[in-house]
């Protein structure tokens, strides 16, 4: 015969508040509580500590009585019998309290399994998520110095063609400084007009100042356009000059002059 201290300290009521036992647990539990007021309050008061913790969601005592009442009638249902045929399941004493305690370790068992995989999951997850970010962003990555190659390609095929172009005349600006280097080299398309800029050796210009180019006609200087600065070995691009006699180069403020002032000249070539 089962005591109500047994059962109590098997484990058993655990198992049915946590969802881990049987129908015949609960069962069990039922004519348990019949028999046994203390039972009755053991179940009541681990409820109550259980839902206390805030960790798990419990069914009210309202829920249980519901489930086990279930759990009875199906259980009378299958064997035929009123649910005191239960009674068998008490008086085989140790039996019954050794199953229920090899099932309550091996749902235990179970329950650090899932988790472990949970967790596991969770964690693989995680590190799915970081790497795809980490890919994406370093395709973007990949993608703009792709295009950053694409764009200088373009320029230098550019810069080449201007060179090779037969109809082009190469006019060399020198540095109107003692050394008369040449700082710039000046491409002015007979043929369509169009004039095209390269840096040989323009040092770059403070902060707020801009290179202006100027092209003599008819005696006089007049822009040929604001030079955005660059040293990477390619010409830029400036205004259309229908005919010039001399080009110049000065150092204005930076968005340029509209009229040119001889002492910012920095460079001149005929």
């Amino acid at each position: 015969m089962v005591t109500a201290k047994k059962y109590i300290e098997s484990g058993a009521i655990e198992a049915c508040i946590l969802g881990l036992a049987d129908e015949k647990d609960l069962a069990l539990l039922q004519q348990m509580e019949e028999m046994y007021p203390e039972v009755k309050e053991a179940r009541k008061t681990l409820e109550k500590k259980l839902s206390a913790t805030n960790k798990l969601t419990l069914p009210t005592p309202a829920q249980t009585q519901v489930k086990l009442m279930e759990a009875l009638q199906r259980e009378a249902k299958e064997s035929g019998n009123q649910p005191s045929a239960f009674t068998n399941q008490v008086d085989d004493g140790e039996t019954d309290i050794e199953k229920i305690r090899i099932q309550l370790r091996w749902s235990r068992r179970l329950l650090i399994v899932a988790s472990a995989l949970f967790v596991g999951s969770a964690v693989l997850s995680l590190f799915l998520y970081r790497s795809a970010d980490h890919f994406k962003i370093r395709n973007t990555e990949l993608l703009l110095q792709q295009n950053a190659l694409v764009a200088k390609k373009n320029a230098l095929d550019a810069t080449v063609a201007v060179i090779k172009n037969p109809f082009n005349k190469q006019v060399a600006l020198h540095s109107t400084a003692k050394e008369a280097l040449t700082v710039a080299t000046v491409f002015w398309d007979t043929n369509t007009k169009d004039v095209y800029l390269f840096n040989n050796q323009l040092p770059a210009p403070a902060n707020g100042k801009q290179y202006q180019l100027w092209a003599m006609v008819d005696g006089k200087l007049q822009s040929a356009g604001i030079l955005s600065w660059q040293e990477d070995g390619t010409v830029a691009k400036m205004s259309n000059v229908p005919h010039a006699e001399s080009f110049a180069i000065s150092l204005e403020q930076e968005g340029g002059s509209s009229e040119p002032n001889p002492n910012t000249l920095i460079a001149i070539g005929k």
